[in-house]
């Protein structure tokens, strides 16, 4: 067989192949948008605190105005209130105590390489309540120290995004039953007319 036809044949004898792929990746879009611990660690876009202490003002970010309980994070701008200018060689170590006397730190933050001038920590609230936080700057500037609350709440899983995944998923459907039946066509053998017979 020629290698054309035979690469064609891989491609029409699986037509399951290429219906699965847009079924996986709406189950998978669906799990994100239904698992709120599955998106923790995303963009932090909520400003929860800013503050200024000494040399030093900082900016903390998180997904959410509340924390999630399971994994969470939080992102830092910390700059110099002389120059108003980013510091970005310090070394800052965030701490937490929960409403059940428990907590965790402190904890070194670092810094991602697609965003070079924040300070991140990735952690594990577990309680529910208000939690207090310390956040501890050491730098060239010099030192200083921060506090402030933040809520841990139950993770809610956002139903109207996945309603509306769901129905671009169904929209999405009777595209794949047309490509998985034009797959099917392209499978079968045209008939042999009456000339190429006699």
């Amino acid at each position: 067989m020629p290698v054309h036809l035979q690469h064609q044949s891989r491609l029409t004898a699986r037509p399951w192949i290429v219906a699965l792929l847009p079924a996986l990746t709406c189950a998978f879009t669906l799990w994100l948008a239904a698992s709120p611990q599955a998106s923790a660690n995303g963009t932090a876009i909520t400003e929860v605190f800013k503050g200024e202490q000494g040399p030093y003002r900082i900016t903390v970010r998180a997904v959410n105005a509340q924390l999630l309980r399971g994994n969470t994070h939080l992102s830092m701008l910390l700059y110099d209130t002389a120059t108003d200018r980013l510091v970005t060689d310090a070394a800052i170590t965030v701490s937490a105590q929960a409403p059940d006397g428990g907590g965790f730190g402190p904890l070194d933050t670092f810094h991602a390489f697609t965003t070079p001038d924040y300070y991140d920590a990735n952690f594990t609230v577990g309680v529910l309540g208000s939690w207090q936080f310390t956040v501890d700057v050491k730098g060239k500037q010099g030192e200083a120290q921060f506090t402030f609350p933040l809520r841990v709440e139950e993770p809610v899983v956002n139903w109207s995004l996945v309603g509306g995944l769901m129905t671009v998923a169904l929209i999405a459907l009777p595209a794949v039953f047309l490509l998985m039946r034009a797959l099917r066509k392209g499978k079968e053998k045209p008939k042999p007319t009456s000339s190429e017979v006699g």
